[in-house]
């Protein structure tokens, strides 16, 4: 897909179409509306409170006033694809606006913008403080720092204060989280922590995809 092309995705019973260009949710995640029956049947572990967490989070989104802490120890869980299904089934149920974007790489815009004093930090920072639903990927794997403990506690806070939901993805719990206690904290407090099961399910998504892809073209 060019960059910056539209991408629009249909609500498969009424056919209301939105568009996904400027989400940042990633090309490859983009036809991936939440189908909780097929997330969860890859896992060997029992996922019932977790698929009846995410559930109610997608079907009654208005009417929570907490986010959601998705994290796992194991990399390759499905914590970044169940993050992106679930903004793009909130945006098609409920019209409500998304933006995905993963922490190490909102620090390293942000840092790039105040070097060269341009005005796309404060435009960047402005959108994902009033964001409908934002999704942080990966806290954690950025390279810490008192700068960066501020700049995320200054964004999270801010959208705690405007009354703003925030899905985080995390290879830590709140506990085992390195940054500054003041943004454990206050996660602490705006997210419910929801552990993954901890298994790798990349090659059977891979294997999953491109067998029904075969499928798509006859073969």
């Amino acid at each position: 897909m060019p960059v910056g092309a539209e991408y629009a995705i249909s609500c498969p019973k009424c056919g209301y179409k939105v568009k996904l260009g400027g989400s940042g949710i990633p090309g490859k995640y983009y036809s991936l509306g939440y189908d909780e029956e097929r997330f969860w049947s890859v896992y060997r572990d029992n996922c019932a409170q977790q698929k009846a967490m995410v559930g109610s989070f997608v079907a009654k989104n208005p009417q929570w006033k907490y986010g959601l802490y998705i994290w796992s120890t194991q990399r390759g869980t499905g914590k970044t694809r169940l993050s992106c299904s679930i903004l793009t089934s909130i945006k098609l149920k409920h019209e409500i606006s998304i933006r995905f974007i993963s922490v190490p790489d909102y620090l390293y815009k942000l840092r790039n913008s105040y070097r060269e004093n341009t005005v796309d930090a404060t435009s960047m920072v402005r959108e994902l403080m009033d964001v409908g639903l934002l999704c942080l990927d990966d806290l954690g794997a950025e390279k810490r720092s008192e700068w960066t403990d501020q700049e995320l506690y200054y964004l999270i806070d801010s959208r705690y204060r405007k009354g703003l939901k925030t899905i985080i993805t995390s290879n830590n719990d709140i506990t085992g989280l390195s940054e500054d206690s003041r943004l454990s904290d206050r996660i602490r407090e705006i997210c419910i922590e929801m552990h993954m099961p901890e298994q790798c399910i990349r090659t059977q998504q891979a294997f999953q995809q491109q067998h029904e892809f075969l499928q798509s073209m006859g073969l």
